[in-house]
């Protein structure tokens, strides 16, 4: 498929991908998946705060706490292996999963790293159907946008990352609208004031969006290093 040759995916990142394929197919809002921030095919726990806090409401605190719980569990668990001179027979339960896990990690130190690895990631499954509806509204127009400007229309696969298609979507940093421009960005394209903010209008936005793009492109020539130098560059911003 056209789509493979301009966003091809190296071997090294199948699995990369396939993990957030299913944070955004798989895993609820509701749930966080505990892994190795190395190798995301280790998957420790799925932590399901509805089964954790029996259907009642519960606060970011509170889910933190819980987190905080498993990580210490299994970081518990790591140091155990990390003496551990056997052969797995002699373990069970959860510490005999987690070192079937690492079987095929050869590092000597591997479990002592995974200590350091352990990382918590939320689902999105539920808000990427949302994302889909809303998409609905908008994609045509964005992907006519897009093919008139000369960018690959599958781009707009990144607001569904950035904001789920919502056009008021503000971040904690004032990025704005379904491509989520910071102000200083959005500025160079865009009238972004208190009385007009174009940045909500999705396809002034778009627009803004391709010029921004084909900047970067014209010097990169690479359409995934492009992605990647401005997702950076807006890192730095924030």
């Amino acid at each position: 498929k056209e789509s493979d040759e301009i966003f091809p995916c190296p071997a090294s990142l199948k699995k990369n991908v396939q993990f957030w394929k299913d944070v955004f197919t798989r895993y609820y809002t509701y749930q966080v998946v505990l892994h190795d921030r190395d190798d995301l095919d280790i998957r420790f726990v799925i932590i399901d705060f509805k089964k954790e806090f029996s259907g009642k409401k519960y606060g970011k605190r509170q889910k933190r706490t819980v987190i905080n719980k498993y990580k210490e569990k299994y970081s518990a668990i790591l140091s155990r292996l990390e003496k551990y001179k056997g052969t797995g027979a002699e373990l069970s339960g959860d510490a005999r999963r987690v070192f079937k896990m690492f079987k095929d990690v050869k590092a000597g130190n591997k479990f002592r790293r995974a200590k350091r690895n352990i990382r918590a990631q939320g689902g999105l499954k539920d808000r990427f159907r949302k994302s889909l509806a809303l998409r609905g509204k908008y994609i045509e127009k964005i992907h006519e946008i897009l093919r008139e400007e000369g960018l690959p229309v599958e781009i707009s696969a990144l607001c569904h990352v950035e904001s789920s298609f919502n056009t008021l979507a503000r971040s904690k940093y004032g990025a704005a609208g379904i491509w989520q421009f910071t102000r200083s960005t959005g500025r160079h394209y865009l009238r972004v004031s208190y009385s007009v903010d174009e940045r909500k209008s999705p396809y002034l936005s778009t627009y803004a969006v391709a010029k921004l793009f084909k900047g970067n492109y014209e010097e990169l020539r690479s359409w995934p290093l492009t992605i990647l130098e401005i997702g950076r560059a807006s890192c730095r911003e924030r």
